[in-house]
């Protein structure tokens, strides 16, 4: 199974982008934090052959606290896959409480966990330049819940003019036996 993390930075451009590589086949599940959104809708990601979970009950189309999450079952094992996005302009440190809450369900379920986040935290560990209060935050979570950090390498994941950084981190728990590359 291929799934693919994007942060779409609310772009037109970039959900076109997004449709041409599914229609390569370049994704079976696709965890999409900031999509291009107008007039309260998401636009520019539409297709027959993907179905589109978020919530829209808050007026604007979001998950729950930014926070989508979707039970499968993979080889006889449930598995949940997360995409999480966390506000830089969020009260409080990342992770938020239900994502935690997630964790600890999972863990008490032995339910493997695979989650993709924007983070919007700085941490070395994952391939960011330096450490911000945000990311010593969220590697405190990645260590009291024995999480998998799955980033290899320092290829930014974020890049305005003059600026690269690493925020998009993916995470396991772990009993999740799953591969999980590139």
């Amino acid at each position: 199974m291929k799934v693919l993390q994007i942060n779409l930075h609310h772009s037109k451009a970039a959900s076109a982008n997004l449709l041409i590589h599914l229609a390569q086949g370049g994704a079976d599940i696709v965890l999409i934090q900031e999509p291009w959104i107008l007039e309260n809708r998401i636009c520019g990601i539409g297709t027959n052959d993907y179905k589109l979970i978020s919530n829209t009950d808050s007026g604007r189309p979001r998950s729950s606290l930014d926070q989508t999450a979707v039970s499968l079952e993979i080889d006889g094992k449930t598995v949940w896959v997360v995409s999480s996005y966390m506000a830089h302009d969020h009260i409080g440190n990342p992770p938020p409480e239900i994502l935690k809450q997630l964790v600890i369900t999972a863990a008490e379920r032995m339910t493997g966990v695979v989650i993709g986040a924007d983070a919007n935290a700085h941490h070395t560990i994952w391939g960011s330049s330096d450490i911000n209060e945000r990311g010593e935050s969220l590697f405190d979570f990645i260590l009291d819940y024995n999480l998998h950090i799955c980033n290899t390498g320092v290829e930014p994941t974020f890049i305005i003019a003059g600026r690269k950084e690493v925020l998009d981190i993916t995470l396991t728990v772990e009993n999740t036996d799953l591969e999980i590359k590139d």
